[in-house]
């Protein structure tokens, strides 16, 4: 009787951590989680269920730390300059202070439009462990991909924006993922204690 109640709560348990699991994680061809992040300097948000529908966003995860990330503002800045007449928005997202990243920004140019997710929630539902993460957003609401900001090019956008299914991932892929706490996870980043 012990073994089979200990089953149960075994059984349970992983059924449990499986949903929650599956709840933070999204895949190629599914539906976008909703985001609502604070656009930088201003009292605007950018909230996906107000941008989807007629638009393709480009939604990129970076952190003023990663020399990575920094070296690919200048292919971004060229990405949206080309696109800025197209319904496509380029949204680059930091968890970080608005008072560090506008510093940092004064020296550092980078044309999308800035948002912070200082709690990282965006940062959990996107799976975004790996920075530099770029997560391409279809007019639908739905993930049409994800990859490295300079792996991206005006292809993959235009096929994006004619509908097109991308061949970056296979459908269902996730990105890398880390069952802890992202809070805990870029704080020991930023540190340098990995």
């Amino acid at each position: 009787m012990k073994s089979i109640i200990l089953l149960f709560i075994f059984i349970s348990t992983v059924t449990i951590l499986n949903s929650n699991a599956q709840e933070k994680s999204f895949k190629v061809g599914g539906a976008a989680p909703e985001f609502n992040i604070k656009e930088l300097g201003t009292n605007s948000y950018f909230d996906l269920q107000k941008i989807s529908g007629d638009t393709v966003v480009i939604l990129e995860f970076w952190a003023t730390w990663c020399s990575p990330c920094v070296s690919s503002f200048g292919h971004l800045n060229k990405l949206r300059e080309t696109f800025q007449n197209e319904p496509v928005k380029f949204i680059s997202v930091s968890y970080e202070s608005e008072d560090k990243i506008s510093k940092f920004l004064a020296s550092h140019d980078l044309k999308t439009q800035i948002a912070t997710d200082p709690e990282l929630t965006t940062w959990d539902n996107y799976l975004a462990w790996a920075i530099p993460q770029t997560v391409i957003i279809d007019k639908k609401g739905n993930i049409a991909g994800f990859t490295h900001p300079m792996k991206m090019n005006e292809q993959i956008i235009n096929d994006v924006l004619q509908g097109k299914t991308l061949t970056l991932n296979k459908p269902g892929d996730q990105p890398y993922y880390y069952p802890g706490s992202t809070k805990e996870y870029y704080h020991k980043m930023e540190s340098g204690n990995k």
